[in-house]
């Protein structure tokens, strides 16, 4: 007979870490299932502490004898005798089915105070020991749900990659599923996620969980990916038909990545793309505007010179001052071409400025904001449409 064994640890970890320390389990015919991780203690030096054997038949006994004395303590009115007992019940015997009892159950209680790092440390404890009880998946899932609560990505991804790994009916892959995006998400592992994501939307899960798959896997594509995943996802999944209702949006996301780092050739690429062969999906409109204004941004009208400015708001008064100056100043160049902009003295609304300046008026420069968030705001826009901008 063969043993499956999955090794996995940090060399950092100065507390109780999970680790992928062993997967154990028989192997027949069909092939070898590995059991979930166990967490475990680190060592002193911070290696990981090598699993207990499993409890003899005589630590059992005593171990049950201890937890016998406890309850007759506990029901002869003695809670802190009965306490003192379970201490060293759980102490010296945790691997044992009454040590382990005494685990759990302070566990659940520290759980449900809300006290969610002695309820992890406790459950780390008691799965470290007795990895094998009535019950341990659910407890390792409540664990995972924790560490979560705690930030603890990598290692709630650990424990939830096996659950998941192993869960058999549709309704346990689906909530494991879920868990297990949010931990490798938070992990900074969103190719990963993504990847489970379109597993899920094309499972046999009920249709409300696929829907769910489909509409978190498409926030992620647009909010979260990274520049290196989305490009070499879109290499590896554009004729998959599993991914085909990603495509569209993995497009528009590289097309707009190409743009913010000024590879406007490939930009363009990508949104003819999209605009032909996705132009029925949400974003085809959006990709031919797109499309439209890439061209026009690199028309530029000499002439043409914008003004942004808060004309309206707390800072109007300063803003109208400045523009008089402006003209005034300028009043001997009667072949420019004034195209004036009011922010209202807002970031958001002095970049939408810029760009309109720049897409729709052509401006070959721009004078203004006067204040130092709208300025900043102006000017990053700028950088991003390579137009020269004197700020105030």
């Amino acid at each position: 007979m063969k043993m499956c064994a999955l090794v996995h640890h940090s060399l950092f970890a100065t507390r109780l870490a999970l680790i992928w320390l062993v997967a154990i389990a028989l192997c027949s015919s069909v092939g070898c299932q590995p059991a979930a991780p166990i967490p475990v203690v680190a060592g002193p030096t911070g290696e990981p502490t090598p699993p207990p054997p499993p409890p003899k038949d005589e630590d059992e006994k005593a171990a049950q004898a201890l937890a016998d004395d406890a309850q007759r303590l506990e029901t002869a009115g003695d809670k802190a005798g009965a306490e003192k007992k379970r201490d060293a019940l759980a102490d010296t015997y945790p691997g044992t089915a009454a040590g382990a009892r005494v685990l759990r159950t302070r566990a659940e209680i520290a759980d449900q105070l809300g006290d969610v790092e002695r309820a992890v440390q406790l459950y780390e404890r008691l799965l470290f020991n007795r990895p094998s009880f009535d019950g341990a998946d659910n407890v390792r899932e409540r664990y995972a749900t924790l560490l979560l609560s705690l930030e603890r990505f990598a290692d709630a991804a650990a424990m939830l990659r096996a659950l998941y790994d192993a869960a058999k009916p549709a309704a346990d892959q689906g909530r494991l599923g879920f868990l297990l995006t949010q931990a490798l998400v938070g992990a900074a592992r969103e190719r990963e996620a993504l990847f489970l994501f379109v597993e899920l939307a094309g499972s046999n899960l009920p249709v409300e969980m696929k829907n769910r798959a489909s509409t978190q896997a498409l926030e992620l594509v647009s909010q979260a990916l990274p520049f290196k995943d989305a490009e070499g996802i879109w290499n590896e999944t554009q004729s998959k038909d599993s991914w085909s209702f990603l495509l569209p949006a993995l497009a528009y996301k590289l097309a707009k990545i190409y743009y913010h780092t000024r590879d406007y050739d490939r930009s363009e690429t990508m949104l003819k793309l999209v605009a032909s062969r996705f132009g029925d999906s949400p974003y085809g409109a959006p990709a031919r505007d797109f499309l439209t204004r890439l061209k026009a941004r690199f028309k530029v009208d000499p002439f043409t010179v914008g003004i942004v400015l808060p004309l309206s708001g707390k800072y109007q008064q300063y803003g109208e001052r400045a523009l008089k100056a402006i003209k005034l100043s300028l009043a001997s160049q009667p072949t420019l071409k004034w195209v004036i902009k009011d922010t209202g003295g807002e970031p958001g609304a002095a970049a939408k400025a810029v760009e309109e300046l720049v897409l729709d008026a052509n401006a070959i420069a721009i004078i203004g904001p006067l204040f130092s968030s709208e300025a900043q705001a102006a000017a990053l826009k700028a950088e991003e449409l390579s137009v020269p901008i004197i700020t105030l």
